[in-house]
C-alpha cells in the first residue's frame, strides 16, 4: 500500500502510469471534443472534473474503449490498447444504461464475475450492506429507483478487481448513508498501488486523497 501524502496532489514524477493518452483527437460531428489531448494517470485515485459538457463522460467511454477517438493512441501499462484489451481491464459505470434492466442485480454482477478474474465476492457483500441494497438484488433493474440503480454499479465497480475503474458522478442521487460508504471505498482505492480509479464531476472532492485531479476545458487537459 502506498503512504498517502497529506498534499491533496502527489508530484506528477511521483505517479507511475498506467493509462497515457497521447495526441487523442475525438469529435462529434462538427464538435470537437478533445483535440490534441495529453495525459498521464498512475494508480490510485484521480479526479476528472470541468463544466457541462467539458468531455468527461467521453473521456471515460475512451478510456473503457466503449468509443474510438478519431486519432491518437492509448496506451495501458506502455503498450498501446485497443477497445478489446481496454474493455477486458476497464470497468466503467454506465449510469444512464438500460442494458440489463431485466435481469436483476444478482445475476449483473454474476456475469462480471465471469468477467473479471480478479472479482471480489466478499467486497460485494459488504457493499450490498454498506449501499442498502439487500431487499433490491433479486428485482429487475427497471424496479428500482434512480439511486439504487446507481448503487449496483458502483457495487459493482468496487468488486470487480479491474485494473482500472472508471466511475462518473459518484455520489448523485445517493442517500447520505451511502455517499458515506462510497467515499470509503474511494479512499481504499487511493490507497492501490498496482489499480487506478478515475471519478468524473463537476468539481474535484476536496476531501479525498487524490493522487492528481485534471480539469477538462476547451478540449484539452491541465493538471490542478
Amino acid at each position: 500500500m502506498d503512504t498517502m501524502s497529506d498534499a491533496r496532489c502527489a508530484p506528477p514524477e511521483a505517479l507511475a502510469t498506467l493509462l497515457r493518452v497521447t495526441d487523442l483527437h475525438l469529435r462529434w460531428g462538427d464538435k470537437a471534443v478533445f483535440t490534441n489531448l495529453n495525459l498521464e494517470i498512475g494508480p490510485g485515485l484521480t479526479a476528472v472534473y470541468g463544466d457541462e459538457s467539458c468531455g468527461k463522460s467521453s473521456l471515460l467511454r475512451l478510456l473503457a474503449g466503449d468509443i474510438a477517438p478519431q486519432s491518437g493512441a492509448i496506451f495501458l501499462a506502455g503498450v498501446q490498447a485497443y477497445a478489446v484489451a481496454l474493455r477486458q481491464s476497464c470497468y466503467r459505470t454506465d449510469m444512464g444504461s438500460n442494458a440489463h434492466d431485466t435481469s436483476s442485480a444478482r445475476s449483473y454482477w454474476a456475469g462480471l464475475g465471469e468477467r473479471y478474474p480478479a472479482w471480489n465476492a466478499s467486497a460485494l457483500e459488504a457493499l450490498v450492506s454498506g449501499l442498502g441494497l439487500s431487499e433490491h438484488v433479486d428485482k429487475p433493474l427497471y424496479m428500482l429507483s434512480t439511486g439504487s440503480k446507481r448503487k449496483v454499479w458502483l457495487a459493482a465497480a468496487f468488486s470487480s478487481g479491474a485494473r482500472i475503474v472508471l466511475i462518473d458522478t459518484p455520489f448523485a442521487a445517493l442517500d447520505r448513508g451511502s455517499v458515506t460508504c462510497v467515499r470509503e471505498w474511494l479512499e481504499r482505492a487511493a490507497q492501490s498501488t498496482d489499480c487506478a480509479c478515475v471519478i468524473a464531476d463537476y468539481q474535484a472532492p476536496s476531501d479525498l486523497p487524490l493522487r492528481q485531479s485534471l480539469l477538462l476545458h476547451g478540449g484539452a487537459v491541465s493538471a490542478a
